[in-house]
């Protein structure tokens, strides 16, 4: 699945869903494909 990735100053984000927001950081060396599964999880709730 593609995503649009917003920029607001140095953070980079996804918005998916509707409702309340959720946040999901990663670690160091981590990236947007480490949370591919919990995004289509989440999307559903959050």
């Amino acid at each position: 699945m593609n995503y649009e990735i917003k920029q607001e100053q140095k953070f980079k984000f996804i918005e998916e869903g509707e409702g309340e927001p959720l946040v999901l950081l990663h670690g160091l060396f981590g990236a947007l494909s480490n949370f591919m599964d919990l995004i289509e999880y989440f999307r559903q709730h959050y």
